[in-house]
């Protein structure tokens, strides 16, 4: 008895010609010469290897399918003017962590800022708890350290500072200590 095996069937597309130029003019000889299936499956392969999402609904404006990058940098640029002011905050603390883990901490930012906190409300949540550490070594001339960045904001500690963030923001002076 012998075995058969599946056979691995093709499946014919169909390219715009304006696509199919585009890609032979982006293609090196090399490449031309392995023929234009072999171009087309390594550009799907390299498309779908960076996450493309190609079966999201349209919205407005939108051209086609949108490709979503899972390449951190991506991420990073999205956030990364209002983390910079929460980091400058936050290490503007008179007593901190020695190792900061800034990379962790801008991670945990996005994160929090996708569940849809704000994130001026982060920074000013950053400015009262530098503010209550300077108070309280001013006062009793020692306190705890702040925690690592990504830990405070990962762990919630931010949250018991959101209220007081939220019920004066336009009061707020990091520069004259509030006397409670």
């Amino acid at each position: 008895m012998t075995e058969t095996k599946p056979k691995k069937k093709a499946n014919r597309v169909y390219i715009h010609p304006v696509i199919k130029d585009r890609i032979v003019s982006n293609c090196s000889e090399y490449q031309l010469q392995q023929g234009l299936s072999k171009i087309v499956n390594d550009l799907l392969d390299k498309s779908l290897t960076q996450c493309a999402i190609l079966n999201k609904p349209r919205t407005e404006g939108s051209e086609g399918a949108k490709v979503y990058s899972n390449n951190i940098k991506d991420k990073e640029k999205k956030y990364k003017e209002e983390f910079d002011e929460f980091w400058k905050v936050y290490r503007s603390s008179p007593k901190g962590v020695n190792s900061p883990k800034k990379h962790r901490a801008l991670e945990e930012f996005s994160l929090l800022i996708k569940k849809g906190v704000k994130s001026d409300l982060l920074i000013k949540a950053a400015q009262i708890a530098v503010r209550d550490q300077k108070l309280k070594i001013e006062t009793e001339g020692d306190c705890l350290c702040l925690p690592d960045a990504f830990r405070w904001l990962r762990d919630g500690v931010y949250e018991s500072l959101l209220d007081e963030a939220k019920a004066a923001p336009q009061q707020y002076n990091s520069n004259t200590p509030t006397i409670l």
